[in-house]
């Protein structure tokens, strides 16, 4: 079962007040975003795994549908998944960060996955510090509750990165803004 939760109207209307706006992006270029898919694998979904997230599953067949209509659309899909520390003890991502990102390589993210309050909002916050136009996919996330994935969506929405359903991205992202 998915979170059936909505942004509390008065955080809608601070960031209204303080933005003139709800959503950050009127427009997406489909050939300049990815869809960053968050450890939505065995060891976070999976009934009985270690690091179970219940909620995960009830947002697996929203991610397969969505990744369908963006991959229509040229979006590319990038499944992230979790892993440690190298033999060495080095990052895995230091490759990434010291000769991959760069500004000519940025594109836009869309994030679903699990956990919403930990790995997709880091991910979120990263990706903004990065200067990536971020938007976290509010019904293609999952956290342990309601009230997590909740806050962590008005704390993106208000500071890091955009909020929007994945049918609000594809209407974005096929040209069509937002009329909130």
């Amino acid at each position: 079962m998915a979170h059936d939760v909505e942004i509390r109207p008065e955080i809608k209307e601070r960031v209204r007040r303080r933005r003139g706006r709800l959503h950050f992006y009127e427009r997406l270029d489909p050939a300049r975003t990815a869809h960053v898919v968050i450890d939505m694998q065995n060891v976070f979904v999976a009934p009985g795994a270690p690091i179970e997230v219940p909620e995960a599953r009830g947002v697996v067949e929203r991610i397969n549908e969505t990744n369908r209509a963006l991959r229509a659309l040229g979006v590319k899909i990038v499944w992230v998944t979790h892993r440690n520390l190298r033999h060495d003890g080095r990052s895995d991502w230091a490759l990434y960060y010291d000769h991959v990102m760069t500004p000519e390589r940025a594109s836009n993210l869309l994030i679903s996955g699990t956990k919403t309050n930990v790995c997709c909002e880091s991910t979120a916050r990263d990706a903004m510090m990065l200067d990536f136009r971020t938007v976290m996919l509010s019904d293609c996330t999952a956290a342990q509750t309601d009230d997590e994935h909740r806050t962590t969506l008005e704390n993106m929405i208000t500071q890091f990165a955009d909020v929007m359903t994945a049918a609000q991205a594809l209407l974005v992202l096929k040209g069509n803004p937002l009329n909130e």
